[in-house]
């Protein structure tokens, strides 16, 4: 009895110092890359309790609700030299964690890369309008 009770503390001692390096959950809100060395091995997109190899694997968390990519005010010209002062922003959301990891590897790069983009396709829009 002594025998089978000191192997359930051993359990539970494990589980406590291991169980933070071994399981990792994943929220209803977020998506999931497993890193092994840095190079993807697992997205995971569903909720729940999931498991990876400690010590060795990282995991990297992603929003899965719409993102907000908001840039402040900038002035612009038209084409007949009147100044605009507009408000950038775009909505868009991580559909494959995988290839967002990929190719960008984190949100706030994200961000930048769009708003860069829907900035200067404004700006040509805007100085080709009266």
């Amino acid at each position: 009895m002594k025998f089978v009770a000191a192997i359930l503390v051993l359990i539970v001692i494990l589980l406590a110092v291991l169980g933070p390096q071994v399981f990792f959950v994943v929220d209803e809100t977020q998506l999931a890359v497993v890193t092994r060395f840095g190079e993807p091995r697992q997205t995971v997109t569903t909720p729940g309790l999931n498991v990876k190899t400690p010590f060795v694997d990282t995991v990297i968390y992603f929003e899965k609700r719409l993102l907000i990519f908001d840039a402040p005010p900038d002035a612009l010209l038209t084409k007949d030299k009147k100044t605009l002062i507009i408000d950038i922003f775009a909505r868009g959301r991580i559909v494959d964690p995988l290839t967002f990891f990929r190719t960008l590897s984190t949100e706030a790069r994200a961000q930048d890369r769009v708003i860069s983009i829907v900035s200067s396709e404004l700006r040509r829009e805007i100085a080709t309008d009266d």
